[in-house]
């Protein structure tokens, strides 16, 4: 965490002008948006390159310094949750970012109702599942 309200984070290089939510772990959420360390390239000397070193995470929260950032309860570690922008549109396409691992979590946790409820028959016994 900087000295200011702007969140250094891991791995947002491909996310930049991207909006966020930071879930505390006293269960407090904010928002904020994902930000080059020079968003403004049109003013700049140089560019600065889109790369995790450079970018950093700008909260919407009326706060100036660090002390200020951490009494609102965030902290190192807490988590970044980026928005997924999810669209249902008016003919039931559903268009989102990550959508792959929603629908493989949605449907392993489908099975595994299935197993435990002793619906689901298997041609033939296993002792464990292995997904890859």
């Amino acid at each position: 965490m900087e000295d200011c309200v702007r969140l250094l984070s891991v791995d947002t290089s491909g996310a930049d002008g991207e909006n966020c939510t930071i879930h505390t772990r006293y269960g407090r959420v904010y928002t904020g948006v994902v930000l080059n360390t020079e968003p403004s390239v049109h003013v700049a000397d140089s560019a600065v390159e889109t790369k995790e070193e450079n970018m950093e995470i700008l909260l919407d929260e009326n706060v100036d310094t660090k002390e200020g950032t951490l009494s609102l309860g965030v902290q190192p570690g807490d988590i970044i949750a980026m928005d997924p922008r999810t669209q249902i549109t008016p003919s039931g396409y559903i268009k989102s970012r990550f959508l792959d691992d929603k629908l493989s979590a949605s449907i392993l946790l489908g099975l595994a109702k299935c197993v435990k409820d002793e619906s689901c028959a298997f041609p033939q016994s296993f002792s464990s599942f292995h997904c890859i």
